[in-house]
């Protein structure tokens, strides 16, 4: 888990290097998150959000939604979507 936090902030980080200001991630293949992750995820957000940016996450399972609504991250602050199109046009809103 540890390294595969750490996979995933580095791949963040090279998107936000490369000037990506918008992020939707497709969450379908993840069927668990971690509290490392939900940090990764918060971090990511705020840092998108300070340059006018935004994170975006699609195709949640339910149990992830739980997690990320429990600690009051989903659907509050990080968008929680199902339909790609409304994904797009929200990065393209917010971004």
């Amino acid at each position: 888990d540890v390294s595969a936090s750490h996979g995933f902030r580095s791949v963040l980080e090279n998107q936000m290097e490369d000037g990506v200001r918008a992020l939707i991630l497709d969450m379908t293949a993840i069927a668990y998150i971690s509290s490392m992750t939900i940090g990764i995820l918060a971090d990511f957000h705020q840092r998108l959000a300070k340059i006018g940016g935004t994170l975006i996450l699609l195709h949640c399972q339910e149990k992830v939604q739980d997690i990320l609504r429990m600690v009051r991250l989903g659907d509050r602050i990080i968008p929680l979507l199902d339909d790609e199109v409304e994904a797009m046009k929200r990065a393209r809103v917010e971004a």
